[in-house]
């Protein structure tokens, strides 16, 4: 018997739907994932009850590549773009998540904090109640005159060894390794206690949560509410305070954790960093598990739906580099010009239903199927989005289907393809015009699951080549969205590594 299968009188034929995406989660760190490190206990509670999906893959490798995936069940061909093409939006007018529950009458809020996610991209299409504190909390701060401005104060000063940090100064920490003798080792730990004393780039999910909740209560009419919220606190640079927070390193000073960042920036391995990461994890747990609190206060909890997810994983030097940024040449394998590794495309998944009992699906999932998967545990009718996976249900797989993960830049379309074990990555280069002559890489993910071992000499995988021609497009083919990003919001994606 499927866990999604209720009774027609149910009164919980259109529950409340609350989905969580946590930036930069990795699916082998969660605990209910097989992880030895006690990284997430109010999940691994929470999976108990829970549906886990164990080959979850998001749409792209970036938040602006994958998060129009989970909204609106687009891949990034599918999608436009604001200002510069690497800022991928939806289009306007698109059906989301939002849109299509607000139809089935469901009330719909969202309280996020990653300044990729703006309105003026259309993430807030369909919410009637849609707070970036990311932004909110910039704007803030340029009405008061604070460090953010360009006055020649702390926050001037920040901004110009920031800009310093990236290009020149960070390729030196590359070359030569973060010394305490250099002058770019100086100026980077300098940057680093500023940024603390001024802002740091990501707001606490502890201040998030809060504000979801203000907007988390029942209605008179029993109306059902979908709510989102996008927790930013794994992407780096990760705060030193949410590190002692999470309690698995016990309490490193803040200089402490700043070396072991430095050596992050310089792509040179740190085994503390990744105990960094971690130990930040169980602190976006605790933050979960007081919206979990609060939804039994509420009474809510009983008549929930909560998914938990991610908009794509977080490279910890699994390939000799940190992060999941574009066009960096470092990587064991070069021929991909974006990162379409599973150490950023397996996300985990994790579906809790009330009435449900624990299972794990094996077959491949795309996060740009999520709208059919709310559809199938609600019994809601399913919306008109793009991304379809042709298959019946989700909660009881029949067979493995084709599952697409993509990236667009101005350099080309990177294309990840799979079906069961088997996974393609195509590099399709040419700029504007764009050509499928790029390179290839073939992986068998049930005796490879790291990627190792490149079998596109021996295999063709044909059926995923074709999948490959077909979701091809050229960069010029995606339209923009009107507006120009303003230098306030690119300074926020500076902070967070975007170029």
């Amino acid at each position: 018997m499927l866990i999604i299968r209720r009774e027609v009188e149910s009164i919980m034929s259109r529950p409340n739907v609350v989905l969580v995406t946590i930036d930069c989660l990795r699916y082998d760190r969660c605990g209910f994932n097989g992880h030895d490190r006690d990284t997430t206990p109010i999940l691994d509670w929470v999976a108990q009850e829970a549906t886990i999906f164990d080959a979850a893959t998001a749409s792209g490798p970036r938040t602006s590549e994958s998060v129009p995936g989970i909204l609106a069940g687009l891949l990034s061909a599918d999608c436009a773009f604001y200002d510069e093409l690497p800022f991928k939006a939806i289009p306007s007018g698109a059906p989301t998540l939002a849109t299509w529950l607000c139809e089935q009458g469901y009330r719909t809020v969202a309280a996020i904090a990653n300044p990729q996610l703006s309105p003026v991209r259309n993430f807030d299409q369909g919410f009637e109640t849609f707070a970036n504190l990311r932004i909110e909390d910039a704007g803030d701060r340029l009405e008061r005159n604070e460090p953010d401005d360009s006055s020649g104060g702390i926050g001037a000063r920040i901004a110009e060894f920031r800009s310093r940090l990236r290009d020149p100064i960070r390729e030196r920490l590359r070359d030569r390794g973060p010394r305490l003798t250099d002058p770019a080792t100086l100026a980077f730990l300098f940057e680093r206690v500023a940024r603390k004393r001024s802002g740091w780039p990501t707001v606490p999910g502890e201040d998030v949560i809060d504000r979801l909740m203000r907007t988390l209560e029942p209605t008179p009419d029993d109306e059902p509410v979908f709510a989102w919220t996008h927790l930013n606190d794994l992407h780096a640079p990760i705060h030193p305070g949410r590190v002692r927070e999470g309690g698995l390193l016990g309490s490193p000073s803040d200089l402490t954790q700043f070396r072991w960042d430095l050596r992050r920036v310089a792509d040179r391995y740190e085994p503390n960093y990744a105990a960094m990461y971690e130990s930040t994890l169980r602190y976006v747990d605790a933050r979960i598990g007081r919206l979990i609190e609060h939804l039994q206060a509420q009474g809510m909890w009983d008549e929930t739906i909560l998914i938990v997810t991610a908009d794509h994983g977080e490279a910890l030097h699994d390939r000799g580099v940190y992060g999941h940024a574009a066009g960096n040449d470092r990587f064991v394998y070069d021929q991909s010009r974006d990162y379409m590794f599973e150490e950023l495309l397996h996300v985990p998944l994790l579906v809790r239903e009330p009435d449900g009992q624990g299972r794990r699906i094996r077959e491949p999932f795309s996060l740009a199927w999520l709208h059919e998967l709310i559809a199938e545990v609600t019994g809601l009718e399913p919306g008109e989005f793009p991304r379809r996976s042709g298959r019946e249900s989700h909660c009881d797989p029949s067979s493995s289907v084709l599952v697409i993960a993509d990236a667009i830049s101005g350099d080309g379309h990177t294309i990840a393809t799979r079906r069961g074990r088997c996974k393609r990555i195509s590099e399709c280069v040419g700029g504007d015009r764009g050509s499928l002559d790029g390179d290839t890489l073939v992986f068998d993910l049930e005796i490879d699951p790291g990627e190792r071992t490149d079998l596109s000499t021996h295999q063709s995988l044909p059926e995923l080549a074709e999948a490959t021609e077909t979701v091809f497009t050229s960069p010029g083919n995606l339209r923009p969205v009107s507006g120009e990003i303003d230098s306030e919001t690119r300074e926020l994606l500076g902070q967070l590594g975007y170029q």
